[in-house]
């Protein structure tokens, strides 16, 4: 990085120990997107309770998608990209996220544009872009929170569908 003239980071928590290691002050925020023309709704029948693409790095996030799997047995997981992970996201009710660095990732952008409602961990970063509890986007902060807030919007499908189509707007 010490090479680069400008320096661009996804997760803000890093910019200052960047700026440090390089030896200069432009280093930036740029936040994760979802590209619109890959990551839209289709109207397909929703096939999944609740939807995980993604890897599993750490102990936090297999406990949350154990969890997810005895609350919700229609679940799909998998690793897929692009169209692909738009079909999975747009047949499923949830998709599901946990942030490993407390950042706005891809799945936060990528699910919200496919039109599905996105439960994620609390991150001030995603707050920070505008995102709004029970509003664009459902944020939990513990394991019986998220396991309820799974339970109620996998049965309320008026108000998950309302925050799945506000957040895609968003």
């Amino acid at each position: 990085a010490k090479e680069f003239d400008y320096i661009f980071l996804s997760i803000p928590a890093h910019i200052e120990d960047f700026k440090k290691a390089v030896g200069h002050e432009r280093v930036f925020y740029l936040p994760h997107a979802g590209e619109p023309t890959c990551y839209k709704k289709i109207n397909v029948i929703k096939r999944y309770d609740t939807c995980f693409i993604g890897h599993l790095p750490n102990e936090k996030r297999i406990e949350l998608l154990d969890m997810l799997f005895k609350i919700s047995p229609d679940f799909y997981y998998g690793q897929r990209f692009f169209e692909e992970a738009n079909q999975k996201y747009c047949e499923s009710k949830i998709v599901f996220n946990h942030s490993i660095s407390d950042e706005a990732n891809m799945r936060i952008f990528e699910g919200t544009l496919s039109g599905a409602c996105v439960l994620t961990s609390y991150s001030k970063d995603v707050e920070e872009l505008g995102y709004k509890d029970g509003e664009n986007i459902v944020f939990y902060h513990s394991v019986g929170d998220m396991s309820e807030k799974a339970r109620y919007y996998i049965d309320n499908e008026v108000e998950r569908e309302a925050i799945a189509q506000k957040g895609r707007e968003w």
